[in-house]
């Protein structure tokens, strides 16, 4: 790994996500010497620990797959849920620029990309919407090609592991569920936990990286063979400017390695601002989220809106065109008694399928439980009567969470005694005692939970609609019927957890053009800084259509960005 020291560049890509790399690869495929600086410990920002998912329409994997897609169809799905916040320009530069971003990446890095055979359109129900082809996974990527520089990809967060550091797939967990009773099912499994241990002898944990990991390891790996220099510990705290221009940055180097010094490093083509937004900055989440004290984000701590105070110091401005200021998720918190806190996002599983329900501090639902997790926090915040959000509930039965587990309770028969006593899973013998429990109307939730038992009976629920559109039933339980999402809730004893408002990162950012240049007061562009990833301002416009849409468009405006700068170099 190059991390040698240097006074000037071509690029400076501040950050390390996806997008933070297709930049610095782009531009590091077209010859120019680029430098990554990265403040935390690890590389790979809020990507590295996500599903790794992109929504980029219209690739050439989803033509060669035979899921037909077109332009049109695309655009009118987009409109269908973005309406009057629909930004063309920059839609139209990423629809037009996202396949080619895909291709060369895939050509030219470590990086390769399998769409996902069926993968629904969050918003289903809409028009122009399909069942499949606009998202794409990061094929499985062998962490141990990074050798000695494996430590310091960041690792997918340990709840998200097996046995202690072994990623897992939801392919892999089926597989689990027909462990002795399946031989194809069996034979996975040893071959991934026999790998593991062998893994365990060498490496702080396993190296089959899948999801997100896989994505940022591929790409670490392609950086690290291209020779682009890659400064972790190492904190931009102001850009160089002269004469209008964006010409380097001030760097604080964060380690012993360097006696923490101070640099600066100049950038001959332009500086990239693309260190994940800032869901962890105080001061924005108090101007820019509605209940700041109880919001919890699931993006790295080291998030805490570098980039985008540096893009506002050069001249740029914050965008005034989206509808939410970040991308929501559902949280369950875990605290454990040396003061650890153990965060869980509730972005698939348990609320999704047959035999739970949500309900607020009335004790009644207040949303459908298998929308989509942004459209989940929605519906809490609009049925909470303060600013401060307070916790709803997510309900089952002792039948349930053997069967699909509650949060960090996982599937099966253990009696998860340590979640118990710490808080985290709620238990009572019966329904009204759960609700004394939870301090919300035994009658209400009582009335809630017959309500429910009635609709899983019928197959239909026609207050919010839970098992209605294709999402819903893709994300339910296929051998449940007559709805795989609507189940009984009648065997206790019963559960709950607690569930707040939380985010997987933010859409709020710098306002740039179609080429990722970042735009001043006067809608002009800075020369030389550019923002990409959730640094600039979501093209979504703070809506969520599809599993992918923050790193798909990450990988293609960071594409975008280091063509642009190649055209003015070069």
């Amino acid at each position: 790994m190059n991390n040698s020291l240097t006074k000037e560049v071509d690029v400076i890509v501040i950050g390390s996500g996806a997008a933070a790399f297709s930049a610095a690869l782009t531009a590091a495929i077209g010859g120019l010497e680029v430098l990554i600086v990265e403040k935390s410990e690890f590389f790979g920002g809020t990507t590295a620990i996500s599903g790794g998912a992109l929504w980029i329409p219209e690739s050439t994997h989803a033509k060669k797959a035979g899921l037909p897609d077109d332009r049109d169809q695309v655009l009118t799905y987009l409109k269908s849920v973005i309406g009057d916040h629909l930004q063309q320009d920059k839609v139209d530069a990423f629809l037009n620029a996202g396949p080619e971003a895909l291709d060369f990446l895939e050509k030219h890095t470590l990086a390769k990309f399998i769409v996902r055979d069926v993968a629904p359109d969050y918003q289903s129900e809409l028009k122009g919407s399909v069942s499949a082809g606009r998202t794409l996974d990061t094929s499985v990527f062998d962490g141990r090609l990074l050798g000695k520089n494996f430590d310091k990809l960041r690792p997918q967060l340990p709840q998200f592991m097996a046995l202690g550091g072994m990623m897992v797939t939801l392919e892999d967990a089926e597989a689990a569920a027909l462990l002795g009773r399946s031989w194809s099912a069996t034979a996975h499994l040893f071959k991934l936990v026999g790998r593991y241990f062998m893994d365990r002898l060498k490496y702080s944990r396993g190296t089959r990286l899948v999801y997100g990991n896989a994505l940022i390891g591929s790409l670490l790996k392609s950086a690290i063979d291209m020779d682009i220099r890659l400064w972790n510990q190492a904190e931009a705290t102001s850009l160089i400017k002269e004469n209008g221009r964006v010409s380097g940055v001030s760097i604080k180097l964060n380690s012993k390695q360097y006696d923490n010094q101070n640099i600066d490093v100049r950038a001959r083509g332009g500086v990239v601002l693309a260190a994940g937004g800032a869901p962890h900055n105080p001061e924005w989440r108090k101007s820019n989220l509605r209940s700041p004290e109880t919001h919890i984000s699931m993006a790295p701590a080291s998030n805490t809106g570098g980039g985008i105070t540096l893009g506002i110091e050069a001249g740029g401005m914050l965008s005034k065109e989206q509808s939410e200021a970040a991308f929501y998720v559902p949280v369950s918190v875990w605290h454990k008694e040396n003061g650890e806190e153990v965060k869980y996002p509730h972005l698939l599983g348990d609320r999704l399928k047959p035999g739970s329900v949500a309900v607020d501090s009335s004790g009644l639902r207040f949303t459908n439980e298998s929308s989509s997790y942004h459209t989940f926090v929605q519906g809490m915040h609009e049925t909470s009567k303060t600013d401060s959000i307070g916790p709803v509930f997510l309900i089952c039965d002792q039948q349930f969470i053997k069967k699909y587990g509650l949060g960090l309770a996982r599937p099966g028969p253990s009696a998860h005694k340590e979640l118990l006593n710490a808080g985290y899973l709620i238990k009572a013998d019966s329904i009204s005692g759960l609700a004394d429990k939870l301090e919300v109307p035994a009658v209400s939730l009582q009335k809630t939970v017959a309500q429910m038992n009635k609709y899983a009976d019928q197959g239909h629920d026609p207050d919010f609609g839970k098992g209605s559109t294709e999402y819903n039933r893709y994300q339910g339980d296929k051998a449940h019927s007559p709805n795989p999402c609507l189940g009984e809730i009648k065997q206790g004893p019963f559960y709950a957890i607690k569930l707040w408002p939380g985010d997987i990162g933010t859409a709020l950012g710098l306002t740039t053009d179609s080429a990722a240049r970042v735009l001043n007061t006067d809608n002009n562009p800075i020369e030389g800084l550019y923002a990409c990833g959730n640094d600039m301002n979501s093209i979504m416009s703070g809506f969520y259509p599809g599993g992918g849409i923050t790193i798909g468009p990450g990988l293609t405006f960071g594409y975008l960005a280091a063509k642009d700068i190649l055209a003015k170099v070069k």
